[in-house]
């Protein structure tokens, strides 16, 4: 039998004095302790108040309810409160027990502290579990983080609204709503999706579960799941282009972009996929380690970096910069029954992305003047290189000259192909050109080794010239 509490006694029971007996009642639900209570709205029922929490001494206001652990203030478990904003009945049912995410039995909840009790019955408060001792004298307090249920399932944290709806289970009157199929083997599946419920789903997967109004949205208003389209991205890139010739030097620019994504319902947009951009960095040549950028105002503003005084270097290695991105929490996706989607939230992380600038050298083209003009700059790796030669020759004076870095070669063979307009196609002339290697430039104030091609026999007029590396 539970504990009685102890209070006024009294040898009848109470009745409002005549005439007021007609129509007066003897108090107001709002003072019973546990019960059953009406009111407005869900924060009148979140409103219904245990005994506060006094810094001064062990948190106590079970002891105070004087029934064995039951009640503090106005909260008793299992009282029923009816909320007129939602139409329904809930139950006070502390959190971990008594089948309110979790089993816990009665045995297990009158074994708990006091504190334990309060955190479980009315989750947003705070309740002193200790008293400090000299000299500093810090008292210890405990809340739903202590016992681990200030999040969800999946490990997100509960806002202060959810935490105060936990304790609070939704109370069902009748029990005739419940789907249960007369089918006796339970796993017969479907054999084609219907509504919302899919093919594969078993009478065991729905009987004894869900009720007739599950059922019913499920079939006539299938739940759909947000996507993200597209996903975060982080750009970065550089104010002198992909190609420089090395030696040169150059203030770089660094040009940095970022992207929140988007969650779309429907082809209709939810909200950005990430949180803001809450800090970035930027590594590379002329930075010292990695270098912090400034973020905001604006949820993806960066500042934009400067390489100053760089000099470029051969390939793309030493050329090279890169920004690592970070983005806050994305905000909570939601399907198209406005129930949380936790499978595609953005959690929070990093972004990171790279610029380069490949350093070369460039080819020259002989022209008219007996002299050469330097081609527009093209990757060391590049072949089938186009080296057009649009003057005319004269015998033993002037010829198509092409003039090429050793270090594009890199010890491979050289051959020339020349356009003809007769077959509207290329074919391999290196026989017509001297091949020589050992001729040398000055490029950014350095020597370096070319190889010139000289074309021979007869003059001819202008042509077009391909030059490939086998």
């Amino acid at each position: 039998m539970p504990q009685l509490p102890q209070g006024l006694q009294i040898n009848t029971f109470l009745q409002p004095i005549p005439p007021n007996d007609q129509f007066e009642g003897i108090l107001h639900s709002m003072y019973l302790k546990g019960g059953f209570q009406e009111v407005n709205s869900i924060a009148e029922r979140n409103a219904i108040p245990i005994w506060g929490n006094d810094p001064g001494v062990v948190y106590n206001g079970f002891g105070l309810g004087d029934d064995g652990g039951w009640t503090s203030g106005r909260r008793k478990v299992g009282m029923l409160v009816f909320v007129l904003e939602t139409k329904k009945l809930y139950s006070l049912i502390p959190v971990g027990y008594f089948g309110n995410k979790g089993n816990g039995d009665e045995a297990a909840w009158l074994g708990l502290s006091q504190v334990e009790k309060a955190v479980r019955m009315f989750p947003t408060g705070t309740y002193t579990s200790a008293l400090g001792s000299p000299p500093n004298f810090i008292n210890t307090y405990v809340d739903a983080s202590t016992y681990g249920i200030d999040v969800d399932d999946n490990g997100n944290a509960l806002t202060t609204l959810e935490l105060d709806n936990s304790c609070w289970v939704e109370f069902e009157v009748g029990g005739g709503n419940t789907y249960n199929s007369s089918i006796a083997n339970t796993d017969i599946e479907m054999v084609a999706d219907v509504g919302g419920i899919v093919q594969g789903t078993s009478v065991g997967d729905l009987t004894g579960i869900f009720s007739y109004d599950d059922l019913f949205d499920a079939l006539l208003f299938p739940t759909s799941n947000p996507v993200i389209s597209p996903y975060h991205s982080v750009g970065l890139s550089n104010s002198v282009g992909s190609l420089a010739i090395i030696g040169s030097e150059h203030n770089i620019i660094l040009n940095t972009t970022a992207n929140k994504g988007l969650i779309k319902l429907d082809g209709v947009t939810q909200g950005p996929y990430a949180g803001a951009v809450t800090g970035a960095t930027m590594s590379g040549p002329t930075f010292s380690g990695v270098a912090s950028l400034g973020v905001g105002p604006g949820d993806t503003d960066i500042s934009n970096p400067e390489a100053t005084s760089h000099i470029i270097v051969l390939g793309t290695a030493g050329n090279k910069w890169t920004s690592v991105t970070t983005f806050n929490t994305g905000p909570q996706p939601q399907d198209s029954a406005g129930n949380n989607y936790n499978a595609i939230r953005f959690m929070g992380g990093d972004k990171t992305t790279s610029t380069q600038i490949e350093g070369v050298y460039p080819i020259f083209l002989g022209n008219a003047s007996n002299t050469f003009d330097q081609r527009s700059l093209i990757s060391h790796g590049a072949n089938n290189i186009q080296c057009n030669q649009t003057y005319g020759e004269t015998n033993g004076s002037l010829h198509h000259r092409i003039s090429v870095p050793n270090e594009m070669v890199a010890g491979r063979t050289i051959q020339v192909w020349q356009y003809s307009s007769v077959s509207n196609s290329y074919s391999e002339a290196t026989g017509a050109w001297v091949i020589d290697n050992t001729e040398t430039r000055t490029i950014e104030n350095d020597t370096v080794g070319y190889t010139l091609l000289s074309k021979t026999g007869s003059a001819g007029g202008g042509n077009l010239y391909r030059i490939k590396f086998v």
